[in-house]
Formats: C-alpha cells, sequence, structure tokens
C-alpha cells in the first residue's frame, strides 16, 4: 500500500491561499483515482482543528490518517489538548509547525514536555523543517529536532521536507539518533534540476532506504503529479522494490498506531 506522509486539507477549498484546492473532496477523489491509496492529514494549530481532522477521518477511515496539532508553547493547554486528540479524537500524530507557529530552537526547553506526552501516547511528532523565509537563521529546526531527539530518545520524531537545503545536517542527525525519520515531501520538486536533487538518492541510499517516509504536501503539490514525478526519481536512485515499497508507506505505517499496509 503506497501512503503519502505529509498532505493537508482546510474547511475552505482556499484555505491555504487561492492558488491551491485544499478541500477534503479534492484530497479524497485523488486516492480514490490511485495509485496512492492513504494520505495522513496535517492540521496546524490554529489555522485548522483536530475536530476537523478528526471528522474528516471518520467519514474515510479507509484513506485518510489524522494527526493533530496543537499551540507547543500553550504548556497545560498544549499537552491536555494533546491528550484529547489521541484519546477521544483517535488521532495518530502530532504536527507542529515552527515558522507558522513562532518557535524555534531557543524554545527547545518549552517543547520537551509535549514531546514526552506525544512518547508516551505512543504517536510520532511531525516537525517542519524547510527553512524559508526571514526566519530563515531563527527557527533552526534542524538543529532544534536534534536536540529534542536526544533529550527524548523513545519519541519518533519525523522531520519534514528533510530539512529542505539542509538536507546533509538533516541526514547526520537521524544518522546519528534512530528515533528520527526524513518526510521527503517538497524538497524534491522545490529543488528539481539542482544538486540537492542528486544528494536526496545519495542520503536515501546511505539510510538504505530506512526510516525514509514519502510525502506531496499536497495540495502545494498534487497528490497524484507528485507521487508521479517522486517515483521517477526514486527508481533513477535505484532503490530496490523492497526499499521503493519501504519508503512509499511500509516505514511509516509502524508509526502511527493502529494503521496496517
Amino acid at each position: 500500500m503506497i501512503i503519502d506522509g505529509h498532505t493537508h486539507i482546510h474547511p475552505h477549498a482556499d484555505g491555504w491561499g487561492g492558488r491551491y484546492d485544499a478541500s477534503l473532496a479534492t484530497l479524497v477523489e485523488a486516492l480514490t483515482q490511485g495509485p496512492v491509496q492513504r494520505a495522513v492529514v496535517l492540521p496546524i494549530a490554529p489555522k485548522v482543528s483536530n475536530d476537523f481532522i478528526a471528522e474528516s477521518c471518520r467519514r474515510y477511515p479507509d484513506q485518510l490518517i489524522g494527526f493533530a496539532s496543537v499551540d507547543p508553547m500553550a504548556a497545560t493547554a498544549g499537552i491536555e489538548e494533546l491528550e484529547r486528540a489521541v484519546g477521544q479524537l483517535k488521532l495518530k500524530g502530532l504536527k507542529l509547525h515552527p515558522r507558522l507557529q513562532g518557535f524555534g530552537r531557543n524554545e527547545y526547553t518549552q517543547l520537551v514536555p509535549l514531546i514526552q506526552r506525544a512518547a508516551r501516547l505512543n504517536v510520532p511528532v511531525l516537525i517542519d523543517a524547510f527553512p524559508y523565509g526571514k526566519e530563515l537563521f531563527e527557527t533552526r529546526a534542524v538543529e532544534l529536532i536534534n536536540a529534542l531527539a536526544e533529550a527524548v530518545p523513545d519519541a519518533n520524531l519525523i522531520m519534514a521536507h528533510a530539512g529542505g537545503y539542509q538536507l546533509f545536517e538533516a541526514f547526520l542527525v537521524a544518522k546519528a539518533h534512530r528515533n528520527v525519520f526524513l518526510d521527503i515531501s517538497y524538497t524534491l520538486p522545490y529543488f528539481r534540476g539542482s544538486s540537492i536533487e542528486t544528494d536526496l538518492g545519495f542520503v536515501i541510499r546511505k539510510m538504505h532506504a530506512q526510516r525514509i517516509i514519502y510525502g506531496s504536501d499536497h495540495p502545494e503539490q498534487p497528490l497524484a503529479a507528485a507521487f508521479t514525478e517522486t517515483r521517477v526519481v526514486l527508481e533513477r536512485y535505484g532503490l530496490t522494490p523492497k526499499q521503493m515499497d519501504a519508503v512509499l508507506g511500509e516505514n511509516l505505517a509502524p508509526l502511527v498506531n493502529g494503521v496496517s499496509l
């Protein structure tokens, strides 16, 4: 089974900007048409609520895997919302976005209790790590994930976008910490034609395709088109069929408790 590990939906089709269709219906239609069968849907608090994600997953339980999002700076309230989202809403992970939620490496100690709670709840934490915009040198997300992986070694941390242009730093963090996974969404098409496209192949092969997770970043990258392009590049990297299956779903499935291939 092919699982897209990084997609977004919104209650309003233009909720992530007028250029994109972020509606639930469009994502489900793309999944129905294949070849991707399931998708992780990610909110970003407070822009998209956990209740909206949970209701979407209840409507399409065989296609959608919902993650929660909380305000990581809200201390006790953030932890309580995560517990509600996992315990009552049955969401399968936690999504955090340093740039959009206004935190970074300097707030590391404030994040530790939340990450510890996610570990106790047995849900992975996906953290955006695509350096971008004026916060480029402030969030330092790759450094943040490295510190969190060291502080909470029983937490499964997914580094979204594999660090962007900091791909090799992300690779070395994952190499040093077996609880860190690399989500390769968005980085490949963004840096198409650059050395990073080749470097990503080096990283995937160096990790023997272990702890590498496929994602599209739909609707930023349309689900089917992103998969087609990524598969062509992965095949160019010379992955074996077993490695390809690992990247396209088998590495992710054990992390999202209760989801089987």
